[in-house]
């Protein structure tokens, strides 16, 4: 998988040349966690389109990816959004993806899925008829402040309806309580893109402090759908530490790192069943409390042997190997 930053353009681009930005990037990202960028722009304005232009055709010859995250179609029309990617694509001489979110915050859902469906067909329509170098996912919402939107549970009619890509937000369908993640057969053959980031019970795109969006769980669920594509972490500026881009940046770095590292605690978590007692102990905790014991009997250089492990449960050697 490839872990790309998602940022607001808006919150970036007031510290550094746009020459300087990848640069800077490279040097703060030390161990090359970080594949690329999904780019949130104001498509109102021209300077910022100008500034990431430059930032994005430095990223991919740096060998970076590139995507972008598309304003509501309700605050900017169509042909703007079609006709600035497309501009940006030709820009760096590729196809540009981004990810868009369905219409939301009517009275009446169902009237939001089919008002998405008409318009995401039109503009799939528009890309093919004006040759636009650009495709499009789209995103599950969560409800708002109570304002019912489009969530993970009512997004296969619009996937189905023209066969669209599905950008799945894991921050997005947590906040609504679909914690044991299960996709639709449908959500699992469209699926191109994720946007990750921890939540609370009053907001999202958090840094991953709360433990609500459960890393292990979700690196294991995304490893056994095959998924191996872009994992976009989208995290609030305001909320990362530091008050500069670069601390900012240092702080985004860090945060994706931890998804690693829950990777890392997963690999070692298998697991050992006492003969005794009959419970199932993680091998990390059989080997803590192992160690415990026998240092705790005279031996303090004692180091770890599966032939010796104690049971963290009931306290007596497990006599037996791995599960």
């Amino acid at each position: 998988m490839n872990y790309l930053l998602g940022i607001i353009g808006s919150r970036y681009n007031t510290q550094w040349s746009p020459e300087e930005w990848i640069d800077n990037l490279k040097r703060i990202d030390k161990n090359n966690i970080i594949k690329g960028l999904e780019l949130n722009l104001d498509l109102n304005n021209a300077e910022e389109i100008e500034y990431y232009k430059i930032v994005s055709q430095k990223a991919v010859d740096s060998g970076l990816e590139i995507q972008f995250h598309a304003p509501d179609l309700r605050h900017t029309p169509m042909d703007k959004i079609l006709e600035a990617y497309d501009y940006l694509g030709k820009s760096m001489d590729k196809d540009v993806h981004f990810t868009i979110h369905p219409y939301g915050g009517s009275i009446n859902v169902e009237d939001d899925i089919l008002e998405t469906i008409r318009d995401f067909k039109t503009m799939k329509r528009e890309i093919v008829e004006k040759n636009y170098k650009v495709d499009f996912s789209v995103e599950n919402l969560n409800y708002d402040k109570g304002i019912k939107r489009i969530n993970l549970d009512e997004l296969d009619p619009i996937l189905e309806s023209g066969n669209f890509k599905f950008c799945w937000d894991i921050g997005h369908s947590v906040f609504d309580g679909m914690n044991e993640h299960k996709l639709t057969e449908t959500q699992l053959k469209s699926i191109s893109n994720i946007h990750l980031h921890d939540v609370n019970e009053i907001t999202d795109h958090l840094p991953f402090v709360h433990g609500n969006v459960d890393l292990v769980k979700t690196m294991d669920y995304l490893k056994e759908i095959g998924y191996k594509k872009n994992v976009v972490v989208e995290l609030r500026y305001e909320d990362l530490s530091g008050q500069h881009t670069d601390e900012k940046l240092v702080s985004f770095v860090n945060e994706i790192a931890k998804i690693d590292d829950a990777k890392e605690r997963r690999k070692c978590m298998s697991y050992m069943k006492c003969r005794y007692c009959g419970e199932l102990q993680h091998s990390h905790e059989v080997v803590e409390s192992t160690e415990k014991y026998y240092r705790a009997n005279g031996h303090s250089e004692y180091n770890y042997s599966e032939d010796d492990a104690i049971c963290p449960s009931c306290g007596i050697p497990m006599d037996q190997g791995s599960y």
